[in-house]
């Protein structure tokens, strides 16, 4: 199996049942993530952080990984993310585009839609608090 490939897997079960231990673990030291709704974070220590934040906020969050494909340093995921809100799940395809160094995730750019999540939060005055402490926590 290749590198890309062993790091798929790893990208796979970690993001099962996420912990943000386990999820820092795919991280190299100088990494940096992308995603739609924050500025860039920089490093183990912010992203273990971030981890920390969305899970308080969203426990029961998971995903499930349906394709991937890399060579040379690169690695794209295609894959659900599963927001549970009190009766439902809300499910967002996701791509991941992965830079890996010394077999760890060097960067990572998540593409996703996230007007379904704002629409869920919007429609449920409960979850407006949360939100806004997750997405508004010191970072």
């Amino acid at each position: 199996m290749t590198p890309e490939l062993i790091l798929a897997h790893r990208f796979a079960n970690a993001w099962r049942e996420p912990q943000a231990s386990e999820l820092t673990e795919l991280l190299h030291p100088e990494t940096t993530l992308y995603q739609p709704h924050l500025p860039p974070i920089r490093g183990i220590a912010k992203a273990s952080r971030e981890f920390s934040l969305f899970l308080e906020w969203m426990p029961n969050f998971h995903g499930v990984v349906y394709h991937t494909v890399g060579q040379d340093g690169r690695l794209f995921i295609e894959w659900q993310m599963k927001f549970p809100f009190h009766r439902k799940t809300i499910s967002i395809d996701a791509v991941d585009s992965i830079f890996i160094e010394d077999d760890l995730i060097k960067s990572r750019i998540v593409y996703f839609n996230t007007l379904p999540l704002i629409k869920e939060i919007a429609k449920s005055p409960r979850e407006w608090k949360a939100y806004y402490k997750y997405r508004f926590a010191a970072r």
